[in-house]
């Protein structure tokens, strides 16, 4: 008898369900669907598996993760923001409603071996996210409810990429062995082989995230040798993404009023004379040239004297270029960089280099893509030239003999492709480049959060778990340091 399968049973469901059981003799014949089908078709499910985590990603990365990492900024009279990340609990529920849908998947019988593959890599991808804001997660007994896991404990954040990494090398030998279609797949139209690089890719990313803490070397030279048996990334037409629409189900709905870019992340690009500025910012309106906004700052700035955010996001509502990519070819070729100069992979700086400058092209030539679709539209957005490999010669671009200049360069890199991505201030936070200056009216004593809080629901409903998680973790507030910082 399915009656649950969710992260954990409310008691007050609890309750709904002993008064149904003990009034309802029949209660698995009332149940019972009278067409015979007990199970939905794993086909069907993917487009709320991938719709659900694809607008939650948006939405949190232009309305939160942008100001963290200071890509953007808003306020009134332009003073900037002054963000308040202690009451808000991002991601929690989509991981675990994504996580129900995905183990119906991972449920089905022979020939769905494509679906069950897919599946893995979602459930990690959603999983990465939320460990990587939170650490110590419900994890090996979530969406136990049929089996009577109401409480699932907390799974250490180093527990949780073990699992992480098993699942996505099981994804990887699943993908490619089924004989059924996969309809539904709206990120990837079914294309087995692109899912077969997503899982690889993130692979990597997993890795990596954890390399402070677990030396990658073996599992990582293991996937660079043997690309036929890990396929990876390739270019940015790889990219899972996810495009959105002007229909209600795929509208986009991260946007947000009187929006600036960024001093931060202006001057950055500026200084490095790169035009990946045009599809990130707008022209001021005084003046007619790219000037970042400060963050939360006493100094009044008008409003005309500055960049709003580009129109790439503040007409997406009639507009909707702005897509939601779960992770970028430019982020994966960043990653191995960083990977090869700091010796996880064989090669030395010339190898480091190749995927350092591969990244830096797949950045701009995916970005130029979308700014090629707003400038043909007619929208407000200066056109961006086609790449030039003399961008790789400027000294604060070229590789050097000096492998702590090289990887500052790498992360600056990254912090230029991430724009609009919430994986940048999981990659900001590991790196700590660009070192970012928080301004004077921030909360929390001009510290950025290191993590958020757990929320509200999880003290009540789920109170022993919760408790044995902060005794072993730290305090539950967002400057207490999970593992992967450690």
């Amino acid at each position: 008898m399915k009656v649950l399968n969710c992260y954990y049973t409310k008691i007050s469901s609890v309750l709904i369900l002993l008064l149904t059981l003990s009034a309802c003799e029949d209660f698995d014949d009332i149940n019972t669907p009278k067409t015979g089908v007990t199970s939905p078709d794993p086909s069907s499910l993917f487009p709320e598996l991938i719709t659900v985590p694809s607008k939650d990603n948006g939405r949190q990365s232009i309305n939160l993760f942008n100001k963290l990492v200071q890509y953007t900024t808003r306020g009134e009279d332009v003073i900037g923001d002054k963000w308040d990340v202690e009451s808000i609990s991002p991601w929690w529920d989509v991981t675990y409603n994504t996580m129900r849908h995905a183990n119906i998947v991972l449920e089905a019988g022979e020939g769905y071996e494509n679906h069950k593959g897919a599946a893995l890599v979602i459930k990690s991808y959603v999983f990465y996210v939320l460990t990587s804001l939170y650490g110590d997660i419900p994890y090996s007994e979530a969406g136990q409810g049929m089996e009577g896991s109401y409480f699932p404990k907390y799974d250490t954040q180093e527990e949780v990429f073990k699992g992480l990494i098993t699942d996505l090398e099981q994804a990887n030998s699943l993908l490619g062995t089924g004989t059924i279609n996969m309809t539904a797949d709206i990120l990837y139209d079914g294309d087995v082989l692109k899912w077969k690089k997503f899982a690889n890719s993130l692979l990597i990313r997993v890795l990596m995230a954890q390399s402070s803490q677990v030396n990658p070397s073996v599992k990582l030279q293991a996937i660079i040798d043997n690309p036929e048996t890990y396929p990876i990334f390739e270019d940015y037409t790889d990219q899972p993404t996810f495009k959105y629409s002007s229909s209600v189900d795929f509208e986009y709905s991260g946007w947000l009023e009187s929006t600036y870019a960024c001093k931060t992340y202006v001057d950055i690009v500026k200084g490095l004379g790169d035009e990946r500025i045009k599809t990130a910012a707008s022209l001021s309106v005084n003046g007619s040239e790219y000037i970042g906004a400060p963050q939360a700052t006493n100094d009044l700035i008008e409003a005309d004297d500055v960049s709003l955010q580009s129109s790439l996001i503040l007409d997406n509502r009639t507009h909707p270029f702005v897509q939601t990519v779960w992770m970028q070819t430019a982020e994966l070729q960043l990653l191995l960089a960083e990977a090869v100069e700091k010796g996880y992979l064989s090669g030395g700086s010339d190898v480091a280099e190749a995927y350092y400058q591969a990244g830096i092209k797949s950045s701009y030539e995916y970005q130029k893509s979308l700014n090629d679709k707003v400038v043909e539209a007619g929208l407000m957005m200066e056109p961006m030239d086609d790449f030039n490999e003399s961008y790789y010669l400027k000294p604060e671009v070229a590789f050097t003999s000096e492998t702590e200049a090289n990887l500052t360069k790498i992360n600056t890199q990254m912090y230029i492709a991430l724009f609009n991505d919430m994986e940048m201030y999981f990659y900001q936070r590991r790196t700590v480049t660009p070192e970012l200056v928080v301004g004077v009216l921030h909360r929390n004593e001009g510290r950025p959060p290191v993590r958020f809080i757990y929320p509200e629901s999880e003290k009540s409903l789920n109170t022993d778990a919760y408790e044995e998680a902060i005794r072993r973790q730290g305090a539950d507030d967002v400057n207490t340091k999970m593992w992967l910082l450690k």
